[in-house]
């Protein structure tokens, strides 16, 4: 078992969100992730920006509606509160060769302190056919309620109706506590399911479950390297354990101060031994793994970088197993 091995496993998961707000921060040019019709379209760009897939979400757009929102980073900025971005409904109203007009309505939550503020839009969106699919351009949307709540969604969770930061804490070659959640002592996801709550997705692809709490902006993916039984998976709370994990959220914060939304150009100052890394990440905290046959440094904690903010924190928890 060898530290890429271990560097691999770390990014197990991650690699769509290093891909997403890496360094560059650029917006693909082509409109590849769009939909084949117009109403897809529609439906895949609030799924990528729900998803915080912002350069996927910024490819479906007309060039001409970029040119409107002022560039990528001041209409990605226009995101900076959201916490969820949900399409409720969606159909074509009109259609001719090669353009359609695409009626819908959505719900947002956005955060501001502990407090969280529902809104419900309805709009409609242009559509237009191109080599590359079905883009959207010249977007009409209209407000229609909103609401200041405690929470995005009825009970929301334990992490999410506490005020205070989330403190990410490492120990040795791993991270040991994410606020409430300790999978040093417990990974299982019954663990994290008390400590933040009842999750917004459980979603589960190969031996990987990825489970969302929307409300904190957090994901965790779960492993179990010793397997599992018939009719379980690693997203039954008792087998699956956590092995990485990604937070969004403005309230996680390392043990050194260095908060999810703070200027990248901090990240020296709280952490003076991070290193920036080939994949476009910066390793806040590194160790030498004690399996591997190998004296060379891994990430442990990191901080993901867009737009010149600290955009997520990421790490490696490893309790699936060796």
């Amino acid at each position: 078992m060898s530290v890429r091995w271990v560097r691999s496993r770390l990014l197990t998961g991650l690699a769509g969100t290093l891909a997403a707000v890496g360094a560059s921060g650029l917006a693909p040019a082509t409109a590849l992730a769009c939909g084949a019709t117009p109403r897809d379209a529609v439906q895949k760009f609030y799924r990528a920006v729900n998803d915080d897939r912002f350069q996927t979400a910024w490819s479906c757009l007309s060039m001409a509606t970029r040119s409107s929102f002022g560039g990528y980073a001041r209409w990605r900025a226009g995101y900076a509160g959201s916490v969820s971005t949900r399409l409720i409904s969606s159909r074509v109203i009109d259609q001719a060769a090669g353009t359609a007009f695409v009626a819908f309505r959505l719900r947002s939550c956005s955060a501001t302190g502990t407090r969280r503020r529902i809104e419900r839009f309805s709009g409609r969106w242009e559509a237009i056919n191109g080599s590359a699919g079905w883009r959207l351009t010249d977007p009409s949307v209209r407000r229609t309620s909103s609401t200041v709540a405690r929470s995005c969604a009825g009970g929301g969770s334990l992490a999410t109706k506490a005020g205070a930061g989330i403190t990410v804490v490492t120990k040795g070659f791993s991270v040991s506590r994410i606020g409430r959640f300790k999978p040093v002592e417990n990974p299982r996801l019954s663990s994290a399911i008390r400590a933040f709550g009842r999750p917004s997705e459980r979603k589960l692809k190969g031996n990987t479950c990825r489970v969302r709490w929307r409300g904190i902006r957090l994901q965790v993916f779960f492993e179990n390297f010793g397997g599992t039984r018939p009719g379980q998976t690693t997203c039954t709370p008792s087998v699956g354990r956590a092995q990485s994990f990604v937070a969004r959220g403005t309230r996680f914060r390392t043990v050194r101060g260095l908060r999810v939304g703070a200027a990248s150009s901090t990240i020296k100052e709280r952490h003076p031994d991070a290193e920036f890394q080939s994949d476009g990440f910066w390793a806040l905290v590194l160790a030498t793994f004690p399996f591997g046959g190998s004296d060379e440094p891994a990430p442990v904690l990191n901080a993901l970088v867009a737009d010149g903010r600290v955009s997520a924190l990421a790490g490696y928890i490893g309790g699936a197993g060796e």
